[in-house]
């Protein structure tokens, strides 16, 4: 529940907020009203409650020249241009997951969208005309499913510039769509595009984790020592190589995983980027340091040079600063530092990518995005030339390239401020005080800004502590009946 910080004492917790009063701070705060909450008023009614609807986002996504964002109830909203066959809203346009799924992660290539759903499944939208969809047709407006070859269950999902990659819960990793750079991994030399996933060549290898870019794909995984027996942490990389993407001290392209070089000092790496736009690789090394190597035609490696590098060198990031995670667009990087509400961005900063005040000027080591005042971003993602994030306000921000719509707010070309993407069919349905037995009058009710409305509490036949169910209408359809509490005296 999200609850503007008053005097008053509250615990965490999730969902919609009562809070007592007219004052408003600038910070919110995510709690929840409690019995014991000193959240009160007299049974005769009438006292001042803001109900604050978050837009329940849980994750955002972007694409080339799109984005999206995952909503709790499992459907995903979209703005921008994914292709030319299909629409392309400069405002949030809700997209319901087929009857009986939910969907619980979302990733985006360049114009296409991928789903990981609750069933184990992957859905996907869009350009197919690769096969990056899994079916044989060049494009798709209604979701498509792609299932496990042998009917496991996929964890985790990729997008890249034409393929799809998935990891199982066996640790194997499966890929379809353009193969023309080995992208795909499955050791052929043929180029062969895949309708259908096929299984990554990697005898030995116990996938952990991936991060798909453009045209390569990074990926943490384990082998067996062969003394020991025990597990040896390890980086993989496969596909584009052209401007030493793979970080394995060529140039050449490779069908089938690849070790990553360590920098000296380094055991392994705990991370990877992802970014359907990028040809570079960034990783947070066990030393706590950050490592990126690959195209730096925009100082977008982070070292301080424009040179490409073909095997991991370590980006000037300031002493201490951690980031995860990390998002690499066409030319800039993007990450979130870790234990701080900060956002770092460095590269090409034509469309204000980067999001600071020097408009055009791009950065060759990672510099501070402006942000909003008491916000910190989680979740964030990086497109072709813009960013996506989402607040912890519940609030979703973009900033950067807008010509495509891909802001999702009518902000001209591009803008270098985070704005927030207006969610408007987002209205307050019912505030129901007890068991059904007192509701907030409507006529009272009265929107004050976006998402937070103004009612006053009804009379109550007796003093205590009452639950208070609070529902809203997202898209016309009455959504997310989350309770709370009030305490009448």
């Amino acid at each position: 529940m999200k609850v503007k910080r008053l005097s008053r004492r509250v615990r965490a917790g999730l969902g919609i907020a009562l809070v007592a009063g007219l004052a408003l701070s600038s910070s919110p705060t995510w709690a929840a009203i409690t019995p014991d909450s000193a959240v009160k008023g007299p049974v005769s009614g009438g006292t001042p409650l803001v109900v604050q609807l978050p837009e329940d986002i849980t994750q955002v996504a972007a694409g080339l020249s799109f984005s999206a964002a995952l909503e709790a109830s499992g459907n995903i909203y979209f703005w921008g241009k994914i292709n030319d066959q299909l629409p392309a809203p400069k405002t949030p346009t809700l997209k319901q997951a087929p009857s009986g799924v939910r969907f619980t992660a979302i990733t985006a290539g360049h114009q296409h969208v991928l789903a990981l759903a609750n069933n184990g499944s992957v859905y996907g939208w869009g350009k197919n005309n690769d096969g990056e969809l899994g079916n044989g047709k060049p494009y798709t407006e209604e979701f498509v499913e792609i299932k496990h070859p042998t009917g496991g269950q996929f964890t985790a999902i990729g997008a890249g510039q034409y393929f799809s990659v998935a990891l199982d819960s066996q640790g194997d990793i499966y890929s379809w769509g353009n193969n023309s750079r080995g992208q795909l991994g499955n050791n052929s030399t043929d180029t062969k595009n895949a309708d259908s996933p096929v299984r990554v060549h990697a005898p030995g290898i116990k996938f952990t984790s991936i991060g798909v870019q453009s045209n390569h794909v990074l990926a943490l995984g384990t082998v067996e020592n062969p003394t020991t027996k025990a597990p040896e942490r390890k980086t993989f990389a496969w596909g584009s190589n052209y401007r030493g993407n793979l970080g394995d001290g060529t140039k050449i392209r490779r069908h089938s995983p690849v070790e990553v070089k360590l920098p000296e000092g380094v055991t392994h790496f705990v991370s990877v980027s992802s970014g359907a736009a990028g040809a570079h690789s960034v990783a947070l090394g066990s030393d706590g340091h950050h490592y990126a190597w690959g195209g730096n035609v925009a100082g977008n490696l982070g070292d301080g040079t424009t040179q490409d590098r073909n095997t991991p060198t370590r980006v000037a990031a300031p002493q201490g600063l951690h980031f995860a995670p990390i998002s690499t667009g066409w030319v800039h990087t993007l990450g979130k530092s870790l234990g701080a509400s900060s956002v770092y961005t460095w590269g090409g900063n034509f469309r204000g990518q980067l999001g600071t005040t020097g408009n055009d000027i791009e950065s060759h080591r990672p510099v501070q995005s402006l942000t909003p005042d008491s916000v910190s971003f989680s979740s964030v993602a990086a497109g072709g030339v813009h960013n996506v994030a989402l607040g912890s306000d519940g609030l979703v921000y973009t900033w950067g390239g807008n010509q495509m719509g891909q802001l999702g707010y009518d902000q001209g070309d591009y803008s270098s401020t985070p704005g927030v993407v207006p969610f408007s069919k987002l209205a307050l349905n019912s505030v129901i005080f007890g068991a059904s037995e007192a509701a907030a009058d409507p006529k009272s009710t009265m929107q004050i800004s976006r998402g937070k409305w103004l009612i006053f509490t009804p009379a109550f036949s007796r003093a205590g502590t009452v639950p208070v169910a609070v529902t809203r209408i997202v898209d016309g359809k009455v959504s997310v009946n989350v309770d709370s509490s009030f305490t009448y005296e």
